[in-house]
């Protein structure tokens, strides 16, 4: 496939020629060729799998699960 791609998701087994941007998660199997930028959420590749450009990885809006931010009061007694 020759073309640049904007998913959700991507499970690829084949050869892309193009820019990824995947806001979840991308598995590239066995297979896999891509030759363009990649920027995903996750990355998982299998052995054989091959990536000629540059990879990214990062949260996008909405996809990150956010720690709770705890709060820590410190007690002071006068003596």
């Amino acid at each position: 496939m020759t073309g640049n791609i904007n998913a959700k998701e991507l499970m690829c087994a084949g050869k892309v020629n193009g820019d990824l941007e995947i806001t979840g998660g991308t598995t590239l199997e066995e297979k896999a060729q891509i030759s363009g930028g990649l920027v995903t959420g996750t990355l998982a590749v299998v052995k054989g799998a091959v990536i000629r450009g540059g990879v990214e990885i990062k949260a996008f809006s909405g996809t990150a699960k956010q720690e709770p931010k705890q709060e820590h009061k410190q007690e002071h007694k006068a003596n």
